[in-house]
């Protein structure tokens, strides 16, 4: 299902304190993403800007993780989330541009505002840990030049190849809950030592990772990184200017 942008309009009988924009507390407008509720009528809801979406949650794991009550638990955990409006246009505007043609140089990447991590420090620590799987060749990531393949033995029966020096792949709205230090597992094919840059959010420092050739008897290899995400939406650029990268079959956030 496609996300799409509705406005709704406001009653006539609404004052003129209505029509304004929401504001956080710092008196910034945000816009709301909210999941479109069918038992919500319209007359019901301020007059506002409604960004209705369905989550990457639902496109990368519907058709298997439907009967999964964790995962629908999780998901409902961002039926409505607020953002900055100039957060919203780096999330959903300046970086729709999907063309495998696309090419940037990171001269001219923005130093963006660091993002909110927000960890409730009276809340204790879940005893289950939840993850979810982000596919490599989904359509909703970017791919700079690089090679979608066949792969049998891959989890969406494809991985993302010819990942290097001018071509990359970009893994596009990741949920982070709260942000902050997060375990995220690359799961890739090498038959040799590789290494690659990986960078969130457009946000200097990258980090070099090294990835091990995989063993004779292994299909997969997987390694676990840490990063550093925002709350809401992330990107995780995956590049190496000086070489090629391991074919990636997905990453799954923890």
């Amino acid at each position: 299902m496609e996300a799409f942008i509705t406005s709704q309009s406001p009653s006539p009988s609404s004052s003129l304190e209505d029509l304004s924009a929401p504001l956080d507390s710092f008196n910034n407008t945000v816009i709301i993403l909210t999941q479109s509720d069918s038992n919500t009528k319209s007359n019901s809801t301020p007059p506002q800007l409604i960004i209705s979406v369905m989550l990457r949650y639902a496109l990368e794991c519907a058709r298997r993780c439907q009967n999964n009550m964790k995962e629908s638990i999780f998901s409902k955990i961002f039926h409505r989330l607020q953002l900055p409006m100039d957060t919203f246009r780096t999330l959903f505007i300046d970086e729709m541009d999907t063309s495998i043609s696309y090419t940037r140089s990171y001269a001219e990447l923005k130093t963006l505002i660091p993002c909110i991590v927000n960890i409730p420090s009276s809340i204790a620590a879940p005893s289950i840990v939840m993850a979810i799987s982000y596919e490599a060749e989904s359509s909703l990531n970017t791919f700079i030049s690089t090679t979608i393949h066949p792969c049998s033995v891959c989890s969406g029966t494809q991985n993302v190849d010819n990942i290097g020096f001018n071509n990359e792949l970009i893994f596009k709205q990741i949920i982070s809950q709260h942000g902050g230090s997060t375990i995220v597992i690359i799961y890739y094919i090498t038959d040799r030592i590789r290494s690659a840059e990986i960078m969130v959010n457009d946000l200097h420092p990258s980090i070099n990772v090294t990835f091990p050739m995989m063993l004779p008897n292994q299909n997969i290899s997987s390694l676990p990184i840490t990063l550093n995400l925002c709350q809401g939406f992330n990107s995780i650029r995956i590049y190496n200017p000086s070489g090629y990268t391991p074919a990636v079959d997905r990453i799954v956030v923890y």
